[in-house]
């Protein structure tokens, strides 16, 4: 069991789930200028040098490196070393100029990610509108530390020299939407055409640096020389190695990074003898498994690091997390997990960047959903307690049924405030945000019976209940008469 507290006036709220971690939805709405930051623009293709990006209100910042643009025969000829078939046909790929980060995202910059969910989990929940709702960014929750903590100190811990790990690739597309908001510069992953190109560095070779792995020791942390100190691999603080000849540090070992394809074994086939632009070889992703990972890691062999090598991700890196359904934001098993970003000289429309962004498999897409849908109701539920002032100045208990949904509200004599079903609630606030501008609470609540619409026990909805509603969501209504006594029932649709 694992519980936080959300502070509220005069009260003291619980939430408390069962078995397993409960992801809770934390977000940020709008584009830079809500934010109060001055817009980066990225530097155009015909003045390419590296520049420095400082992560507004923090000490943080990170160097990016000039990738210019160019054609480049994607995959491995059949007779190189340790080739496998996924890496074929080879076939050329037009990438246009962007600029990479120099190193691996390290905790030092991911943290600060990390600390939005307890800093705005201190705050009272807040409603987003619906139309702002695919430009929020959805804030991982706490890592899952019994399992994690001791593995990550084994191999240095969280400093912010290490390259960060074990996020999905979800958690790493949401972060380059923080941070492009968060700077005003466009950040996002790199597709799995742009990472070979950058990676091989203007080579058709193994490795940027020939085709000898003897020379890798030189360049990468992998299996033959990354041991820890208990004998075991691990991963290593960044840019201990030598850079590639475009200046990136560790793209190959240490950590594996996410691209944002969906892994196809059998991808390069539909482009054998062509020559086709980066944004139609991409592999827009529809599942969660397997997705594109590249460069190797600490445990890799050689070969698996050579600038054509592909990786898969699967559920087995992800098969310790508790949780039912998984967490969308960690990779519980992907200590060798990582990500590094990129800005595009061209800025994308709008749309074009929340493709980026934004979940893309039903099953993601379903977890952020009832995740916004319990933090609505438990926003609902919260005002609720509030509003009719039951239970005691001490602890108000609230639980969260995983499967259904369901809240329940109790005070620490146990007894029952009310019980909440989301897609119910939801259901209903709409309804009579519908209708109040026209109807009284008693007419309201009259259609809201007609059109079958009850409580997540079936009971109707009365006058209070709509009053209660509209009040807490502010929502205007007309006056009807109400007596004392009702005004003074508890409101829940119970």
């Amino acid at each position: 069991m694992f519980g936080f507290r959300i502070a509220l006036p005069r009260r003291r709220i619980i939430l408390k789930t069962f078995a397993f971690a409960l992801v809770v939805f934390m977000a940020t709405i709008g584009c830079v200028k809500q934010l109060g930051e001055v817009r980066a623009e990225t530097p155009a293709a015909g003045k390419m040098e590296a520049y420095v990006e400082k992560i507004p209100g923090t000490d943080a910042k990170f160097k990016m490196v000039p990738i210019p643009a160019g054609t480049f025969t994607m995959g491995s000829p059949a007779g190189e070393k340790d080739r496998k078939d996924e890496e074929g046909p080879q076939h050329d790929v037009k990438i246009e100029p962007f600029y990479m980060e120099e190193h691996e995202v390290t905790w030092g910059e991911y943290n600060l990610f990390l600390d939005n969910y307890n800093r705005l989990s201190s705050l009272p929940p807040v409603a987003i509108p619906q139309d702002k709702m695919a430009d929020a960014v959805t804030y991982p929750t706490p890592m899952y530390d019994v399992e994690a903590a001791p593995k990550l100190e084994r191999m240095g811990g969280r400093g912010p020299e290490f390259p960060a790990v074990i996020m999905s690739q979800f958690a790493a597309r949401q972060y380059t939407k923080w941070l492009s908001k968060k700077t005003g510069r466009f950040y996002r992953l790199p597709s799995e055409a742009e990472w070979e190109y950058a990676a091989r560095a203007g080579t058709k070779t193994a490795y940027f640096f020939g085709d000898d792995p003897a020379q890798l020791g030189d360049y990468a942390w992998f299996n033959k020389n990354s041991n820890e100190s208990d004998g075991d691999t691990g991963y290593h603080p960044i840019m201990k190695k030598k850079p590639s000849p475009w200046g990136l540090y560790d793209i190959y070992g240490n950590a594996a990074e996410w691209c944002v394809d969906q892994y196809d074994a059998d991808w390069y086939k539909k482009f054998a003898g062509k020559t086709t632009d980066n944004k139609d070889t991409i592999n827009w992703p529809t599942e969660i498994y397997p997705r594109v990972l590249r460069g190797g890691f600490y445990d890799s062999e050689p070969g698996e690091c050579r600038s054509a090598s592909r990786l898969g991700s699967n559920r087995l890196m992800n098969a310790v997390d508790p949780q039912i359904p998984k967490s969308p934001h960690w990779m519980s098993d992907g200590f060798f997990i990582s990500f590094r970003v990129i800005s595009p000289v061209t800025e994308p429309s709008e749309a074009e960047k929340l493709k980026w962004w934004n979940a893309d498999d039903a099953i993601t897409i379903d977890v952020i959903k009832r995740d916004r849908e319990r933090k609505e109701l438990l926003r609902y539920a919260i005002s609720e307690v509030q509003l009719d002032g039951v239970g005691t100045p001490g602890k108000i208990e609230i639980r969260i049924t995983w499967r259904s949904g369901a809240v329940t509200v109790r005070t620490v004599d146990r007894l029952a405030v009310g019980s909440w079903a989301p897609r119910t609630a939801q259901t209903v606030v709409e309804r009579i945000r519908a209708l109040a501008p026209g109807l009284t609470a008693r007419e309201i609540a009259d259609r809201l019976d007609r059109e079958g619409l009850r409580s997540a026990h079936g009971k109707p909805l009365r006058e209070h209940h709509v009053l209660y509603i509209c009040r807490s969501r502010g929502i205007p209504f007309h006056c009807s008469p109400v007596s004392t006594k009702q005004e003074g029932r508890r409101s829940h649709l119970n």
